[in-house]
């Protein structure tokens, strides 16, 4: 699955892609994540991407032609490509969302917000969702796209190098979160694993785990 994301602030994403199971999936080939500077799509001077608002007010707007370039020249025609906007909204992503982009797309396209918005014409023209990760903002997209393609690339096969990892994830089906989770030694601060993880039983450790797991 390819991802592409376009920033202001491309160094933001080294570490994001040069750590851990990301940077393995990246490796293996499971997932493709292109960072584009928008600065290398604008046509004015001195890479200029951003202006005053119209009507006024405090900060400056992110250019529509910019973006509208940037994503024309990343969409690839051959793919089953989304595009995504990330700005305040009152559309969350979400398990489900991560799940759907991972069936349904083969490239998505990502575009990070900064400072007081964007053009309302990007989304009137190249965009197929606006989407926020929660009700607060940030001072950038760039977070909320790593949480977007984090909780996406988990979903795509392959990703983990046993996929049954995903069967009693948190969120996975529907509103319930994980069972609580134990390791060595038996005993910390005078509270003990639950007896029936150390049973051996796994039909009672499946029926506890259930049991266990919350709904909201």
């Amino acid at each position: 699955m390819q991802f592409d994301i376009i920033t202001i602030f491309p160094e933001l994403f080294i570490p994001f892609t040069t750590t851990s199971v990301i940077k393995n999936a990246i490796s293996k080939k499971i997932i493709t994540i292109n960072i584009h500077n928008l600065r290398h799509y604008t046509t004015l001077k001195h890479n200029k991407i951003d202006d005053t608002a119209y009507g006024g007010g405090v900060g400056m707007i992110l250019m529509a032609k910019p973006i509208i370039n940037a994503v024309n020249n990343i969409k690839d025609k051959n793919k089953k490509t989304h595009v995504i906007l990330v700005s305040p909204s009152d559309n969350f992503f979400n398990q489900k969302k991560a799940i759907s982009y991972s069936k349904n797309f083969d490239q998505i396209i990502i575009i990070c917000g900064r400072y007081e918005g964007v053009d309302e014409r990007v989304k009137q023209t190249v965009v197929d969702e606006t989407i926020s990760i929660g009700e607060y903002v940030l001072t950038g997209g760039e977070l909320a796209s790593m949480v977007i393609v984090d909780a996406t690339s988990r979903m795509v096969n392959g990703f983990f190098d046993k996929d049954e990892v995903l069967n009693n994830e948190s969120y996975l089906k529907g509103k319930i979160i994980e069972h609580p989770q134990y390791t060595k030694p038996k005993t910390v601060k005078g509270i003990n694993v639950p007896s029936v993880l150390l049973s051996g039983n796994h039909l009672e450790i499946k029926k506890w785990r259930e049991k266990k797991s919350s709904k909201f």
